[in-house]
C-alpha cells in the first residue's frame, strides 16, 4: 500500500513539472502560432519631416516594398496609391527612393504648412506625379536634360495680387479665368509666384524674388515646381536650344503640332509640345491665345525684368527676351 502511494506521488510530481515546462516553452516562443513569421520579420517605413527611417514592427511594408498610406506614416506627407515606390525602388534615409526607372521624393513643405509635398518620376512611362495635388505630367528627356512636357498647373493660392490698384485673390490664373484652360494649357503665374517669393516651400525662404525686389535665387531654384524639380535658368534653356540646332529652328521643333493660328504649328519633334497659351497682363486682361507662348526662366535681369522664352506663330525662332515680373506667363520645370 505504501509503495502504491509513493508511486502515485512521484507521477503527480512529474506531471506538474511537465506542465510547467510546457508553459515556459510557450511563453519563450511567443504566442501559440497564430502569428505569421513573415510579419514578425518585416519592417515598417516611417516618413517624418522628409526622412525615411526603418523600424522593426508589424508588416506595414509588403514584399513589393510599396509605401502605403497607413498608420506607419508619421509625417504631414501622405503617399497615395499612384505614388507608391514599386519593388524596383528602395527608400533611403534621405527620403529619396530611386532606381533605374523611377524615383520618389517625399518631404513636408515647412513646419508651418500643411501642404503635402513630394513627387514621383517614372522614366519608363515618362511621367511626373506631383504629390501636392496628384496631377500627372508628361516628361521628355532631350540630351542630358529631363523636362516637363506640359506647363505646370499647380494652383498657387494664399498670395494675393495687388499692383497699382489692380487686385486678384491669387497670383496664378487660368487663361480667361476659365478652368478648362488650366486643363488645356496649365496656369499663368507672376514671376514672384513662380519663384515662390512667399516661401510656401521652406527651401525658397529668404530669396525675396518679388516685383521691384532684387532676387537671390538658389541654384537650382525650386520655386513652385514639384520636389526634385526646379525653375530653369536662361542658360539651361540655351543648352536645350543648342542641343537641337539653335534658336533659329528651336521654335519649329518644340512647338505643338496643333493649336497655333495661321499655320503656325510646329513639328514637335522632341515631344516638348509648346502650346500657344497667351498671357495675362497686370490689369487682369488675357490675350494672345493661339498666337504666342511665354515661359518664365529663373534668371533675373534686375528688380523689374526677367529673362523668358518667347514662341510665336509667325516663325520658327525662339526668342530669349526680357519682360516685367508682374505679367502672367507659363512655366516648365526641369529635373534636378
Amino acid at each position: 500500500m505504501k509503495k502504491n502511494f509513493l508511486a502515485l506521488g512521484i507521477c503527480t510530481f512529474a506531471l506538474a513539472l511537465g506542465l510547467a515546462a510546457c508553459d515556459d516553452s510557450t511563453s519563450a516562443n511567443g504566442s501559440s502560432g497564430d502569428e505569421n513569421p513573415a510579419e514578425v520579420s518585416s519592417s515598417s517605413v516611417t516618413l517624418s519631416g522628409g526622412s525615411a527611417e526603418v523600424e522593426g514592427s508589424s508588416s506595414s511594408v509588403e514584399s513589393s516594398s510599396s509605401v502605403v498610406s497607413s498608420s506607419s506614416e508619421k509625417s504631414s506627407s501622405s503617399v497615395a496609391s499612384s505614388s507608391s515606390a514599386k519593388s524596383s525602388s528602395s527608400v533611403a534615409s534621405s527620403s529619396f527612393a530611386e532606381s533605374s526607372s523611377s524615383s520618389v521624393i517625399l518631404s513636408s513643405s515647412s513646419e508651418e504648412s500643411s501642404i503635402k509635398d513630394g513627387s514621383e518620376y517614372d522614366a519608363v512611362a515618362n511621367t511626373l506625379t506631383d504629390i501636392r495635388d496628384g496631377q500627372v505630367y508628361k516628361t521628355v528627356t532631350i540630351g542630358t536634360q529631363t523636362w516637363m512636357a506640359e506647363n505646370l498647373n499647380y494652383a498657387y493660392t494664399g498670395v494675393k495680387f495687388n499692383y497699382n490698384g489692380n487686385t486678384s485673390d491669387s497670383t496664378s490664373w487660368c487663361y480667361g479665368n476659365d478652368p478648362a484652360n488650366c486643363e488645356k494649357y496649365g496656369r499663368l503665374y507672376t514671376w514672384s509666384a513662380v519663384m515662390d517669393s512667399a516661401a510656401q516651400f521652406s527651401v525658397n525662404a529668404g530669396t525675396k524674388c518679388g516685383y521691384e525686389k532684387t532676387c537671390t535665387p538658389n541654384s537650382p531654384h525650386r520655386g513652385i515646381c514639384p520636389e526634385g524639380w526646379h525653375v530653369p535658368t536662361n542658360v539651361e534653356y540655351s543648352a536645350l536650344y543648342d542641343y537641337i540646332g539653335g534658336l533659329s529652328v528651336a521654335g519649329s521643333l518644340l512647338k505643338s503640332t496643333s493649336g497655333w493660328n495661321n499655320s503656325g504649328n510646329g513639328s514637335d519633334r522632341y515631344g516638348f509640345s509648346v502650346l500657344p497659351d497667351g498671357i495675362r497682363d497686370y490689369s487682369g486682361n488675357f490675350y494672345d491665345e493661339g498666337l504666342y507662348a511665354s515661359l518664365w526662366s529663373a534668371s533675373e535681369i534686375h528688380s523689374y525684368y526677367v529673362w523668358y522664352q518667347f514662341f510665336r506663330f509667325l516663325d520658327d525662332y525662339v526668342y530669349q527676351d526680357n519682360y516685367v515680373k508682374n505679367y502672367g506667363f507659363s512655366v516648365r520645370c526641369l529635373k534636378d
